[in-house]
């Protein structure tokens, strides 16, 4: 009995890392500007409130039903993306860009 119970004990211990995913997006970014667009590669960790672009590491500070919104440590770049349609919109000190994002899985 207790050889069955130690069993199932580790098993839901361990099941939790498998089911621990991140959501990598692909994001097309354009600005009003005559700044050059931007293509970027995103991760998001929900159970970490972890957001990666490009090798920069954000707090994500709300994760709502319509949108997941997250800055930067020092608070000058924020990022907000939305849950349905992809929209993501990326604010630094004086430029916004904004465009769409979709899921990106490997191909191989």
């Amino acid at each position: 009995m207790k050889k069955i119970f130690l069993v199932l004990l580790f098993s839901v211990l361990f099941s939790a890392n498998a089911y621990a995913k991140e959501d990598v997006l692909r994001c097309a970014l354009k600005n009003k500007l005559n700044e050059p667009d931007i293509r970027t590669e995103v991760e998001i960790d929900l159970d970490k409130k972890i957001l990666w672009a490009d090798g920069s590491k954000y707090k994500i500070n709300l994760i709502g039903e319509r949108a997941i919104k997250a800055e930067n440590e020092n608070g000058n770049i924020r990022i907000s993306i939305d849950r349905f349609d992809g929209f993501m919109t990326l604010e630094a000190l004086s430029s916004k860009f904004g465009g769409y994002c979709k899921k990106y899985k490997k191909i191989f």
